[in-house]
């Protein structure tokens, strides 16, 4: 209980006073990447000690420092022209296993990419009614046009929120 009363304060503070750099809608620049690198995240080229550019929108957070620890979490921006129109989060473990660590980066990339409006609650549901609904992407009545699609296999879990998607997309809220 005081784990899920400690995820709503850091949701509820963090989410409404963070910069608005790298949610949905906003310009991709820079500043994009300034959240995640204090997270601890790299680019490849900043792993080789170059400085990190623009032209490869891909993040990765290793578990311990450099690129020979255990690979925890990996985010990609999809772009459309300069503006961020998708947001990726490839966690390395199945839904069902993942540990106190991902779950961390998960609910911190929801926070950040979606300003809280995309919840863990939304996640869960929509691994949950995936068969019942005939599909993985759902659209959210969160506000302006929010899809979310989930996929989890043997050893990943990948989730995107996106300002588009497909107009079949079943709304999750009325999901059986």
């Amino acid at each position: 209980m005081k784990f899920w009363a400690s995820l709503i304060s850091f949701s509820l503070v963090w989410g409404s006073t963070l910069p608005a750099f790298s949610q949905l809608g906003t310009p991709f620049s820079m500043d994009s990447f300034k959240p995640f690198l204090a997270r601890r995240y790299n680019t490849l080229l900043g792993f080789q000690g170059r400085p990190v550019s623009l032209e490869d929108p891909h993040l990765y957070l290793y578990g311990s420092e450099g690129q020979a620890a255990q690979l925890v979490a990996s985010v990609e921006f999809g772009l459309n022209g300069k503006t961020i129109e998708s947001a990726l989060l490839k966690l390395h473990q199945p839904y069902d296993k993942l540990g106190y660590r991902e779950t961390q980066e998960l609910n911190w990339f929801l926070v950040i990419a979606t300003r809280s409006q995309v919840t863990p609650k939304h996640v869960k549901q929509a691994f949950a009614k995936r068969k019942a609904c005939h599909g993985s992407e759902f659209r959210l009545d969160t506000g302006p046009a929010q899809y979310l699609t989930v996929y989890s296999d043997y050893q990943s879990t990948y989730i995107r929120v996106s300002q588009r998607g497909a107009l079949k997309a079943p709304l999750l809220s009325r999901c059986p």
